[in-house]
């Protein structure tokens, strides 16, 4: 069993945790933030306790969320926007500036949501507990003064940078996908996966014939990454027909 693994089932035994005691309680039991894999994770844990379990990550297309697990409602979940202001004249800090600043203050990731830039800001969701910390100790991201200001209320975030691709392929098969998605050969894009540099929802991916689904994040070392949106379904000429998001800029 590899690290991933490893830690794969130690989340999967604290999910079945936080059911049981959820069951027990009548009351709902939240995790800190969640990547998409570790959500599959808390599903298969509820699934297996037959609880109920939702997903919050502060907005509704949120990629990284909390879980709750139980039958109450939430009203309130223990989340926390904090506004991270800086000056575009001296320098424009990027998503892994930001996170890079919050982990050298010791901010364990599963405190922090999702990073979302803006023209003169970012915004930042992350747990309650830690949202103090953060605005008494971070103040800049590289050389980059940062102004943190918590708010009251959801922000009206920006829509994610990047651009749609609608394209055809034989198949859903991951090495398709990526030929598709990065204008690579299909060579290429077998190579990219048996070589241990894609990530299909965070995991590690080897075999370059799985198919993806919608909804499915890929990512690949040295290129960036895509969300498969939409399967249009199949061509006249039997092709399938795809929407992805290639997510770029900062």
């Amino acid at each position: 069993m590899n690290g991933e693994q490893m830690e794969s089932a130690r989340a999967y035994k604290r999910f079945l945790e936080l059911a049981r005691r959820a069951d027990r309680a009548y009351a709902g039991q939240f995790t800190r933030f969640l990547d998409p894999a570790g959500r599959e994770t808390a599903l298969r844990a509820a699934e297996e306790e037959c609880v109920p379990v939702r997903f919050w990550g502060g907005y509704p297309d949120a990629e990284r969320v909390m879980a709750c697990f139980g039958e109450d409602m939430v009203e309130e979940w223990p989340v926390s926007w904090l506004k991270l202001g800086f000056n575009p004249r001296y320098g424009t800090p990027g998503h892994r500036d930001l996170l890079g600043a919050l982990m050298g203050l010791g901010v364990v990731r599963e405190h922090l949501g999702d990073i979302v830039l803006d023209d003169s800001c970012a915004y930042l969701c992350c747990t309650g507990e830690i949202a103090p910390f953060i605005m008494n100790n971070l103040q800049s991201a590289g050389s980059v003064h940062l102004r943190i200001e918590r708010l009251d209320e959801p922000p009206r975030l920006p829509p994610p940078v990047g651009k749609m691709i609608r394209t055809t392929v034989a198949s859903p098969r991951l090495d398709a996908m990526l030929a598709a998605g990065f204008d690579l050969s299909r060579e290429q894009a077998r190579q990219m996966v048996v070589q241990g540099k894609t990530r299909v929802n965070y995991r590690l991916q080897l075999k370059p014939d799985i198919s993806l689904g919608e909804g499915d994040l890929v990512s690949v070392r040295g290129l960036g990454r895509f969300k498969l949106m939409e399967n249009n379904g199949t061509t006249r000429k039997g092709r399938a027909s795809m929407t992805l998001f290639r997510y770029g800029g900062r």
